[in-house]
């Protein structure tokens, strides 16, 4: 049930981006250096990712496409998710040769896709814009919608700001990566009474090198990939971070027997 402090962070986090509605790459990334950060980030960040090819892919926190394009070339399907109409606009524009691209301009907090269907689902800074209760509900459907050995992946900063166009009224929840460990190790399914547990293995965690070398002094920021499970999940975690670091982190998931 939505509480009122999670409406409030909702509230808030909707105003943050409602200020911000050119769809330029300066406010994907929020930094003045963010088409020299993007040229370095996004081949860094797809290099962690499992294949996609002719599989199927949901998008959250898609923005103006930088990612979505780069998906459909090789998918067999992708929902590409923003809740801000002038970046699916600008995604629609860019990525529009795509036939495979399904768009939906919808907060992803009230987004419902079919159990079971997707096999990659990209994730990327959207948890750290949601209350710890939302995001705890968030991950437990992104499980619900993976098939068997599928894989999540998740980008999150860590700590503080990584870029310089925040502003000083920035809502953003900076937790800890030791936070979003926690939220992996305890999201659970269960198939029925008494039947299968699905739940995440995290498989890789690593800082974005991108941010140390065109940022210097940077954030942390997760970004992972995790494979969710049927059965009693892996207490794996995500290594320690270190200060002025940017942290990739990776899970996926499998069924095992209970």
């Amino acid at each position: 049930m939505e509480t009122e402090e999670v409406r409030k962070v909702q509230n808030e986090m909707t105003s943050f981006w409602r200020a911000k509605p050119d769809p330029v790459i300066e406010n994907m990334l929020l930094d003045e250096k963010a088409r020299d950060l993007s040229v370095e980030e996004m081949p860094e960040i797809l290099s962690i990712l499992p294949s996609w090819d002719g599989r199927d892919v949901v998008e959250l926190g898609a923005g103006i496409g930088r990612f979505t394009g780069v998906f459909a070339r090789s998918a067999s399907h992708v929902v590409a998710v923003d809740f801000m109409e002038e970046y699916v606009a600008r995604n629609k524009l860019d990525n529009a040769k795509f036939t495979n691209i399904e768009y939906h301009c919808v907060d992803a907090t009230k987004l419902r896709l079919e159990e079971n269907k997707f096999d990659l689902i990209f994730s990327n800074w959207l948890l750290m814009y949601l209350h710890d209760d939302a995001a705890r509900e968030l991950l437990a459907r992104k499980l619900s919608w993976l098939r068997d050995g599928g894989h999540l992946f998740i980008r999150e900063s860590c700590g503080y700001p990584s870029g310089n166009l925040a502003g000083d009224s920035n809502p953003t929840i900076y937790r800890d990566a030791d936070d979003y460990t926690a939220l992996f190790n305890n999201t659970r399914l269960q198939d029925g009474e008494g039947g299968e547990v699905k739940g995440f293995e995290i498989l890789t965690s690593k800082p974005l090198q991108c941010y140390i070398k065109i940022s210097g002094a940077c954030p942390f920021r997760t970004s992972g990939l995790a494979s969710g499970s049927h059965g009693q999940c892996s207490n794996s975690t995500l290594p320690p971070c270190n200060v002025r670091r940017s942290l990739g982190a990776a899970a996926k998931v499998e069924h095992r027997p209970t």
